[in-house]
């Protein structure tokens, strides 16, 4: 079989060799899912790429959120973070995206070391501002 790439009938397939049937139906999975596709821990494909689960569209959100309003807010008390005081919710967002999440970064960095390099920059700003 040359042409794997082709769509067969059911008696077409039913004359293939048991090494062609699997030829060709990894083929179609190359086809559907891509070069690179893998696979789950069920030997299932997962879905991968822009509209797959985790990578959803603006498009998706606004469907979500105009044509099933309660899947929409059960998805967004889901994706809701579980330690509120470390998130703020952007209280005018106003799009078609899922409201954004403000996470306050923690500081990094030595404090000690910080308050030492403060103390030395006072102390440098002080020195010009009594020399000049």
């Amino acid at each position: 079989m040359s042409n794997l790439r082709v769509n067969l009938s059911e008696g077409e397939l039913a004359t293939l060799t048991p090494e062609e049937y699997a030829a060709w139906k990894a083929n179609q999975f190359t086809n559907v899912y891509g070069s690179n596709f893998q696979r789950d821990a069920h030997g299932r494909p997962v879905e991968a790429g822009i509209g797959s689960p985790g990578n959803e569209t603006a498009n998706h959100w606004a469907a979500m959120r105009k044509y099933d309003p309660e899947g929409y807010a059960r998805l967004m008390a889901e994706k809701a973070p579980k330690e509120p005081t470390k998130a703020i919710l952007k209280k005018d967002h106003v799009s078609a995206d899922p409201p954004v999440l403000i996470v306050k970064p923690k500081r990094k960095g030595n404090p000690a070391g910080l308050a030492k390099a403060r103390a030395a920059k006072a102390a440098k700003l002080a020195a010009e501002k009594g020399g000049a």
